[in-house]
Formats: structure tokens, C-alpha cells, sequence
């Protein structure tokens, strides 16, 4: 199974529960599943991306990221993090 099908999985059985905690913001995991759904949707849309494709991701330690790598997960595509 892959990461996005956990999620979806915990979504299923939890989606009132929070998935994510940020601050002041707070996101249920039916919230969180709409949005990783979305992306990965977009993902699989874009001109010249195909499973398997990898995916750079660079960002600070925030919710967001955590949500796109669902999602590129999701696509069957590779998340790969950068760090400064």
C-alpha cells in the first residue's frame, strides 16, 4: 500500500478527527483529503508528467508540504525533498 492510501484509509474511518496541526490552523482529515485529492488530480493533468515522475519539493516544515507529498504519492509519482 502506499502513503496516500493510509491516509485515505485514517481519512475513512476518522475524517472529523484533525489530520493536521499547524499553529493556529487546524485541518480534519476530511478537509486535508479534498485538498490531497485535488492536487494529485491537478498533478496527473499537467503536460509531460507520467507516473513515476519525480517531483522536487522544497519548502519550510509546514502542513502544506506534508499535504503535497500525499498527493504526489497519490499521483503514483516520486517526492523527492530538498533541504537547504
Amino acid at each position: 500500500m502506499r502513503l496516500a492510501d493510509y491516509f485515505d484509509a485514517a481519512a475513512a474511518n476518522f475524517p472529523r478527527h484533525e489530520a493536521f496541526v499547524d499553529g493556529r490552523r487546524r485541518l480534519v482529515y476530511k478537509e486535508a483529503q479534498a485538498m490531497v485529492h485535488a492536487t494529485a488530480h491537478a498533478l496527473t493533468r499537467e503536460p509531460g508528467l507520467r507516473g513515476g515522475a519525480h517531483i522536487a519539493i522544497y519548502g519550510p516544515n509546514y502542513f502544506r508540504i506534508s499535504l503535497l507529498q500525499t498527493a504526489v504519492n497519490r499521483a503514483d509519482m516520486v517526492w523527492v525533498a530538498l533541504h537547504k
